[in-house]
């Protein structure tokens, strides 16, 4: 007796459950499995194709998470959910031309889909280099969800790239007061004052960060720069110090460093690391020119001290 529909769906009902189960339980494989069976009984069950391909992308297998995808599109071309998760996958591959083809299919199909997919479409779009049709799709995006801080951050990211900074200010304070142990946000808000010269907002931002995140080398870096500019050469120092010793590699780093030196009149650990710096980039004009300008500056200073 061949089994009913009823009886078909009770079985997919059932082996898609225990492959819920498996993945709560951390055994993807054996989930992977049971999702495999759902498609066996039936091959347009869709969620089966979600989660194997969920599973796929998960484990790094991200080839066959996309083949996954569109073996269900072939059974169902109009499944938008299908079509989104595709689409964020070839984001996050950086195949950045094929989620927006798919992004702008599912815009087609699903005007209502809901504002995640304008933040992909605007993602898309900013990874692309193409800002303003970016903030059109962001702003979309929050019409529909006001509290939708990763579009306000983005929106943040953009103004702040094109040298907006009120326009950047805003956009970030908003993240900030839906959430205000936003790493990101804060980062880039310490960011905006700096380059406004906003010494003291600028350091309380970086501080803040290193609250949130003690092991941000870039976010020390620029404390110390900032600290440094404010006047605190003896902070900034010991600041680029930890800096420099949580990444060694750090080009900036050092450079700032050799200035916060300078600050406080030491030239011999000016010099020592920027020429440390030099040893990791020997064509840097910059460096070059750094270093010739510390030597000028101690004789200088040297030559007033013997008069």
């Amino acid at each position: 007796m061949c089994p009913t529909g009823d009886m078909v769906e009770k079985e997919v009902d059932k082996f898609f459950n225990k492959g819920l189960t498996a993945l709560d339980e951390g055994n993807w494989l054996r989930a992977l499995q049971f999702f495999i069976k759902c498609h066996e009984l039936d091959p347009a069950f869709m969620p089966a194709y979600h989660e194997i391909a969920d599973i796929y992308h998960f484990n790094g297998q991200h080839d066959a998470a996309v083949e996954e995808l569109k073996k269900a599109l072939m059974v169902r071309p109009d499944d938008v959910e299908s079509m989104f998760t595709l689409g964020t996958i070839y984001s996050a591959l950086g195949r950045n031309v094929d989620a927006l083809r798919v992004f702008k299919r599912i815009e087609l199909l699903d005007p209502g889909f809901g504002p995640e997919l304008h933040y992909n479409l605007g993602m898309a779009y900013k990874e692309l280099d193409n800002p303003e049709l970016a903030l059109e799709q962001f702003n979309i995006a929050l019409e529909m969800d006001p509290s939708y801080f990763e579009c306000l951050e983005a929106i943040g990211r953009i103004h702040l790239d094109a040298g907006r900074l009120e326009e950047a200010l805003t956009a970030l304070l908003d993240v900030i007061e839906v959430d205000p142990a936003h790493i990101n946000a804060r980062h880039m808000l310490g960011v905006v004052y700096s380059r406004q010269k906003k010494w003291k907002e600028a350091i309380g931002q970086f501080e803040a960060v290193l609250s949130l995140a003690p092991d941000t080398d870039e976010a020390l870096r620029e404390l110390g720069m900032a600290l440094s500019m404010a006047g605190d050469y003896e902070r900034a120092v010991g600041t680029l110090k930890k800096a420099v010793e949580m990444n060694p590699d750090n080009l900036q780093a050092r450079i700032d460093l050799g200035s916060a030196f300078i600050g406080i009149h030491n030239f011999d650990e000016a010099l020592r690391e920027l020429e440390q710096a030099r040893l990791k980039d020997p064509g840097n004009p910059v460096i070059k020119k750094f270093i010739s300008d510390v030597r000028d500056g101690a004789l200088s200073i040297e030559g007033k001290g013997k008069d």
